[in-house]
């Protein structure tokens, strides 16, 4: 496995991944009504991607094929998006992800977790700041805000 810059290239295989990923990893902690607003059918890869690409933002690549990405606003030190393929779970590709886009921040992290990957966050020392509920099509789902502090400070 590699971790390289991730790239508009990237665009179709990161949503697959992402819709994968949400429709069957996440499928234990949220409803397939609640799966299919935050992950919908329809995204258009170029729009869900770029603002990606105006962030740091990485793969976890192994043989050409796309394991996991994320991305953080280095500045504001906002951590967007981290997934991982559901075949590779557990791998520990998403740690190695976070890890190194943490490294590129001075200061404290801030990120919206979702239920599924509270566990994981609570593990690579995030706090939990408050419970959230964010609407993404008409439906409710609940999240997590949590930050990480004093990382490269």
């Amino acid at each position: 496995m590699r971790i390289i810059r991730f790239s508009s290239l990237m665009a179709k295989e990161a949503v697959k991944l992402f819709y994968d990923t949400v429709h069957t990893v996440c499928s234990a902690d949220y409803t397939p009504v609640q799966c299919m607003a935050w992950a919908p059918s329809d995204i258009i890869p170029e729009e869900w991607v770029a603002p990606m690409l105006d962030t740091y933002a990485l793969a976890a690549v192994d043989d050409g094929t796309l394991l996991g990405f994320g991305n953080i606003d280095i500045n504001a030190g906002y951590l967007d998006r981290l997934y991982v393929s559901s075949s590779c779970q557990g791998r520990g590709i998403g740690k190695t992800l976070l890890l190194a886009l943490e490294a590129k921040v001075s200061g404290t992290i801030h990120v919206d977790v979702s239920d599924t990957a509270l566990g994981f966050f609570r593990h690579m020392n995030y706090s939990i700041v408050r419970e959230n509920h964010v609407e993404r099509r008409g439906v409710i789902l609940r999240n997590w805000k949590m930050e990480k502090g004093g990382l490269n400070s």
